[in-house]
């Protein structure tokens, strides 16, 4: 299976729970450091629309792609929302989809335990203030370009080709994800969260949770 594919069909059930029809979205947020293809060329909203045949009117229609690593799917929630706020859309679709199996290193101890394949979707919608769950303070983002190389595919970009020499040895791999775990656990959470550095987590160090679970497709 590919990332578009688990992507539109989390996407299309999640229309219909919320009992929308596809005329009724006018925006789509996609969170993925796993697109179909590399370099997001095409992008994975446009895969994911055409699979669920999405944007097909004469109207405007907002698009995104995230690749924000594990900030993605928060990151796209927070461009819905804003999208929403401005008046740009009335209904987002906001998808998270990753195929990890066939993108990061199988050799990745940090990666391969908990990366896996998987797809869930949203419906983000106009409401009135007072019933909002996601007012304009609900997210709190931080970007931290000093560790910018802790989660990385060295080579396929602009940096670093990628040579046959790298697929042949399958030691190298320096064309699929890695992760300096031991680096991420100990730099990012202080940075983060300063002031609880060594203390056990408490629920009310936020106002709301989006569960997550990772799964196999076979």
């Amino acid at each position: 299976t590919t990332t578009s594919y688990m992507g539109a069909e989390a996407g299309l059930r999640a229309i219909q729970v919320a009992g929308l029809t596809l005329s009724d979205i006018d925006g789509l947020v996609v969170a993925s450091v796993s697109p179909d293809e590399p370099h997001c060329t095409p992008t994975l909203t446009g895969r994911i629309m055409l699979k669920c045949g999405l944007g097909q009117g004469p109207s405007n229609f907002f698009f995104a792609d995230v690749p924000e690593a594990c900030s993605s799917f928060s990151v796209a929630m927070a461009h819905a929302r804003r999208a929403i706020y401005d008046g740009t859309c009335r209904n987002i679709l906001v998808i998270g989809a990753d195929k990890m199996t066939t993108t990061r290193s199988p050799y990745d101890r940090g990666l391969v335990p908990i990366l896996a394949d998987d797809g869930r979707a949203v419906m983000v919608s106009r409401v009135p203030l007072n019933q909002d769950a996601l007012p304009p303070w609900g997210f709190f983002s931080r970007e931290l370009p000093e560790f910018a190389d802790l989660i990385i595919v060295p080579a396929g970009g602009s940096r670093m080709a990628v040579t046959s020499q790298m697929v042949a040895n399958p030691f190298d791999h320096r064309h699929l994800m890695r992760m300096m775990g031991r680096e991420v656990m100990n730099e990012i959470p202080p940075i983060l969260l300063p002031k609880r550095k060594g203390k056990a987590w408490q629920d009310n160090w936020a106002d709301t949770f989006i569960p997550s679970a990772l799964s196999h497709y076979g």
